[in-house]
């Protein structure tokens, strides 16, 4: 009797098969950074993207060493947290070192800012141990607003196709915000709205409130949600 046979998502399929078994560069005049990474070639049979952005854009990525490489197509993958470079000597798209990287900025045509992320370590403060991703920036003062673009498997579904079951991932956006204080934690925001806020400071929540009352701001959204941040750092900044 014939079985069918299950298609199993976790199994990720990502080649770090170097170009010309070597490093893929950038092709810059010399003495001007390079860029460099691993060939790109991960599979994953879903609904939705696994991109921040369906479109390669323009964008300009600084190295830790301080130098800032300009590049005509780049792309943010928020479901492996990686930045991806369409290498223009011969198109193969590149993983590009992450420990290479200090931030990156995208620029999309119908923004009238750039994106910008930096590739950030911090805590949360009810784990031990950091974690490391590409954040965007979002507001930067004496705390900061960061987010992180990730996207993830909203579930499986299982398809017949022709003589076998395959599993589908359904990929949704699954944003989370971040406010970063001085000492490098990060408390997270997990709801739009103002008392998720006032619990993340319960020492000066009362300040807080009167500032969001006298300011008549609802938090709906993320521009509203930096508005919030930018007078909670002012409420703290006079502490």
């Amino acid at each position: 009797m014939f079985k069918p046979i299950i298609t199993i998502l976790s199994l990720l399929i990502f080649s770090p098969v170097l170009a010309n078994e070597e490093k893929n560069d950038a092709m810059v005049p010399p003495n001007q950074a390079r860029l460099s990474g691993e060939v790109f070639s991960f599979s994953l049979n879903s609904q939705g993207s696994m991109y921040l952005l369906q479109e390669w854009n323009p964008g300009r990525v600084t190295l830790t060493t301080g130098e800032v490489v300009e590049v005509k197509q780049l792309r943010y993958n928020g479901y492996l947290d990686q930045l991806i470079w369409l290498n223009p000597a011969n198109f193969q798209p590149i993983q590009i070192d992450k420990q290479m990287v200090r931030s990156f900025s995208l620029l999309v045509p119908y923004l009238e800012d750039s994106l910008y992320f930096e590739n950030i370590t911090f805590k949360r403060w009810y784990e031990p141990n950091p974690i490391n991703i590409y954040a965007q920036m979002m507001y930067q003062g004496g705390i900061r607003l960061l987010v992180h673009r990730s996207i993830h498997t909203k579930r499986e579904v299982i398809e017949n196709r022709g003589n076998a079951l395959v599993a589908r991932a359904q990929l949704k956006p699954n944003p989370a915000y971040y406010i970063l204080m001085p000492d490098n934690q990060a408390r997270e925001v997990k709801r739009f709205n103002r008392k998720a806020l006032y619990r993340l400071f319960p020492e000066h929540s009362q300040e807080i409130k009167d500032a969001f009352r006298s300011q008549r701001l609802r938090i709906r959204n993320e521009d509203e949600l930096i508005e919030a941040v930018k007078i909670i750092d002012q409420v703290l900044g006079k502490g």
